[in-house]
């Protein structure tokens, strides 16, 4: 089982570890997400690493009783406390997982996009309350 924290921790060091940004990039990044900024500030030879942290990031989600082929903000199998029932948690879960399996293998797919809505969901979950 995995908590939202659990994911968005892992998550982030699945980024750092595949390569799609640095430590540094990250710290540019938080506080102000958004695809221009991720444009910016990551070049395309580190983003075109999406895929390797995308395997990544869904062998932890099914190590965790999760299922990363349907995970979306309906269906969050292994997530403690079953489906969120927050809309902005379904939207963020709906953005990061279930739009990139959708449109990961089209030639439309946006690794941009992508990122920004990873990075969104880390910012998100891992925010100190």
């Amino acid at each position: 089982m995995y908590t939202d924290r659990n994911l968005a921790e892992q998550m982030q060091k699945e980024l750092l570890a595949s390569g799609v940004l640095t430590k540094e990039q990250l710290k540019m990044l938080q506080d102000d997400v958004t695809e221009v900024n991720v444009k910016e500030k990551i070049p395309a030879s580190q983003l075109s690493n999406f895929t390797k942290y995308w395997t990544s990031v869904g062998a932890w989600v099914n190590s965790q009783g999760g299922n990363i082929t349907t995970l979306s903000g309906n269906k969050t199998d292994g997530r403690q406390g079953g489906d969120p029932k927050a809309k902005h948690i379904k939207i963020l879960y709906n953005d990061a997982f279930n739009d990139v399996r959708q449109w990961i293998d089209k030639p439309q797919f946006s690794i941009v996009k992508a990122v920004s809505n990873h990075l969104r969901f880390i910012d998100v979950m891992t925010e100190e309350e």
